[in-house]
């Protein structure tokens, strides 16, 4: 049997995954900044596409925040009517993967944030633990010197399938941090610092002690041990059995 590091729904969710979309003309980074702004605010996962906004989120209390927000940017970078923004309910299918992925993403990164793990790269599927006695004690920090760190986090990547499940695979990701810069270090700044060989020891996990890792990050992630809940602002959730995927080899199957 050949296990894979990635874990499937527990229903079909994206056979039929209600949304809603409005009409919101502007630069594609204002349209961009606007959707971080709402995520940030847990009013709406938001993901702009051609001329509309498609979003999961309280429609009124979504209207209410973009009205709000639009005083934020210069003019001209938005256009956005109140009385007239052409607002309906959509239901996706697996069709519309390039607009359910960044919605989903947008559950897996609030998932991670309030389970303690920060995305030092704002669109990068790549999340590092705080600096937290908990993830010290779980073996996800690492000290190199007093200053410089391994931090064992999380990088995925999520997928729709026909069958309309959803598929996240996960690894584990191993940048080194500086405690004092806050930030990761590139590998030039390790080999400055004599850090390099030593840094390879510790980021470079055996087979055993990754999916060990992988393990007990995921299980942190679950609600009951056994499911991962994404959850949206508009109510709904997405189940997630923490079970990796298992395949049979040719030689097993027959």
């Amino acid at each position: 049997m050949l296990t894979l590091n990635a874990l499937t729904t527990i229903k079909p969710y994206f056979k039929t995954f209600k949304a809603w979309r409005l009409v919101l003309i502007g630069t594609s980074s204002a349209r961009f900044r606007l959707s971080d702004s709402l995520w940030q605010e847990n009013v709406a996962f938001a993901y702009p596409h051609e001329e509309y906004l498609y979003f999961k989120g309280d429609p009124e209390v979504v209207l209410r925040k973009i009205g709000e927000l639009i005083a934020m940017f210069d003019r001209g970078e938005l256009f956005f009517q109140e009385e007239n923004h052409s607002l309906e309910e959509i239901a996706l299918g697996v069709d519309n993967e390039v607009i359910i992925k960044p919605i989903v993403y947008a559950s897996i990164k609030s998932l991670l944030k309030e389970k303690g793990f920060i995305h030092p790269y704002r669109r990068a599927k790549k999340a590092i633990p705080e600096i937290n006695p908990k993830f010290e004690k779980m073996g996800l920090i690492e000290y190199l010197s007093d200053d410089i760190v391994v931090l064992h986090g999380l990088k995925y990547m999520f997928q729709v399938r026909r069958s309309g499940y959803g598929i996240v695979w996960f690894d584990i990701y191993s940048p080194a941090y500086s405690l004092t810069e806050g930030r990761i270090l590139p590998p030039r700044g390790l080999r400055s610092l004599g850090l390099s060989e030593e840094y390879k020891k510790r980021a470079s996990l055996s087979p055993e002690k990754r999916l060990e890792m992988l393990n007990s990050i995921l299980s942190l992630l679950a609600d009951n041990g056994f499911t991962i809940t994404l959850r949206f602002p508009d109510g709904d959730v997405v189940g997630i059995a923490k079970d990796f995927i298992i395949l049979q080899t040719r030689g097993e199957s027959e």
